[in-house]
């Protein structure tokens, strides 16, 4: 069994909760998928860029500014992600209470993910656990289905 199996497992339960929230609130398909996919690119791009930029003004502290600037990156590109897909494919704009509850829920998740990886420490890398990329764009995006008002 693979050490990211509790990642997989995390995948498979956000997934089903967002396609479970998507019915609940009649939200389509081609919608949550649009939120999903650029909401996860947002979020690792805005999470390079900020981490990147972290790194350079804070060098004295290293991958510490590197971590904080990613993590706020990343808080910032899911919501702007999702926000960009409902004025794309919607023709309108998301609550500012999903996209907190995005956020929340995103940040929850990515709390888990670090867990989940410390717990593998010391082992090889497990290809496996590149399942974390699509994994936090789905806690975002069940974040703002959970947030939505109908």
């Amino acid at each position: 069994m693979t050490a990211a199996a509790p990642l997989w497992v995390l995948f498979f339960l956000l997934a089903a909760g967002a396609a479970a929230a998507a019915r609940w609130r009649r939200v389509g398909a081609k919608r949550v998928l649009a939120a999903w996919i650029l909401g996860t690119a947002a979020l690792w791009g805005c999470a390079a860029l900020f981490g990147m930029l972290g790194f350079g003004f804070f060098h004295s502290i290293g991958l510490r500014g590197l971590a904080a600037g990613a993590l706020l990156g990343a808080l910032a590109g899911a919501p702007l992600g999702i926000w960009l897909s409902e004025r794309i494919f919607a023709a309108r704009r998301p609550s500012g209470r999903s996209l907190v509850i995005a956020d929340a829920l995103l940040l929850s998740t990515t709390l888990a993910v670090l867990l989940a990886l410390h717990r593998m420490d010391g082992r090889p890398a497990d290809p496996w656990t590149r399942v974390a990329f699509p994994l936090l764009g789905a806690a975002a995006v069940l974040g703002w289905l959970a947030g939505e008002r109908s």
